[in-house]
């Protein structure tokens, strides 16, 4: 995923927890991934 926003921290449903900036490339959960799209905060690549 590319993160094109910055997004506060959250725990992700592996129980981890994931503080994103602008720029970022990682990888995620699925479930996670889904919802950070849905809301223009990322993208996949």
């Amino acid at each position: 995923m590319l993160v094109i926003r910055d997004v506060d921290t959250f725990v992700g449903s592996d129980a981890r927890d994931y503080d994103l900036a602008a720029d970022d490339v990682v990888t995620l959960p699925a479930t996670n991934a889904e919802i950070l799209v849905e809301q223009d905060a990322a993208r996949r690549v």
